[in-house]
């Protein structure tokens, strides 16, 4: 959240969006991927970290001290790809020891696609 990349490079992902997808109360439930291909940018220092605890008193990084970046995009491509489908399997494995596993596959089967919609958009 506060470690920007190069515009040529993928930040690491994190799992919340998988348990999200997984615990959804809806059945044909698909994830869009879409990449952001920044090819003109400038990064800025934005919000002192600190005031965004205003909105998260429990969020750790907001406890330290420096500033929040604002990436500015000055031009892009946005790149959709393919939906991938959260299937019935994924959510009946999603329970006890299994669950982590059945995590890291959709957030690895969604960075891999990602990651090609960026290859393709340099």
């Amino acid at each position: 959240m506060i470690k920007p990349t190069h515009p040529s490079e993928m930040g690491d992902f994190q799992r919340g969006f998988a348990h999200l997808a997984l615990r959804a109360p809806v059945e044909d439930l698909a994830i869009l991927p879409v990449a952001i291909a920044s090819h003109t940018e400038t990064t800025n220092s934005a919000v002192p970290l600190q005031l965004l605890s205003v909105f998260d008193p429990s969020e750790p990084l907001f406890q330290q001290s420096g500033w929040h970046p604002m990436v500015v995009y000055q031009r892009v491509d946005v790149l959709i790809g393919h939906p991938v489908w959260i299937t019935p399997a994924q959510r009946d494995g999603y329970k006890g020891k299994q669950a982590r596993s059945v995590v890291a596959d959709l957030k690895a089967e969604c960075q891999s696609e990602i990651a090609g919609l960026l290859r393709y958009g340099q």
